[in-house]
């Protein structure tokens, strides 16, 4: 299920990093987007570009996004929450937000389908 999760993220236009509470961009983006979702880890979104390696290009895109008033936003349950940053549980992911919510693995793939696509940056 995660997979199905990452595949729809990343089709959506948008790459997860792992990070952790202290994590600055200069620590985690040249590491790379991760490839695939582990349990216990958390992610921050951010915007595909062409070398997600590169803290100017991606700080770039996120100029535009903010210009554009593009974020990384889906609907569960009727709710429209932004999906910027969580962690993976076992059975569930907890997005981050004012307030955290705890979304089961097979629901937020359904719910993905409403993710908000980046388009126009590269």
């Amino acid at each position: 299920m995660l997979d199905i999760i990452y595949s729809k993220i990343t089709a959506k236009g948008w790459n997860p990093y792992q990070i952790t509470d202290k994590s600055r961009p200069n620590d985690y983006i040249p590491n790379g987007s991760a490839e695939s979702f582990i349990v216990g880890k958390q992610y921050l979104l951010l915007p595909q570009v062409e070398d997600h390696t590169s803290v100017e290009q991606i700080q770039k895109a996120q100029q535009y996004m903010q210009s554009q008033g593009t974020f990384p936003l889906f609907r569960h349950n009727g709710e429209l929450l932004p999906l910027a940053f969580f962690g993976i549980n076992q059975e569930d992911i907890l997005v981050h937000g004012v307030r955290d919510v705890k979304i089961p693995h097979d629901e937020l793939s359904r719910d993905l389908d409403s993710l908000v696509s980046l388009t126009g940056i590269n």
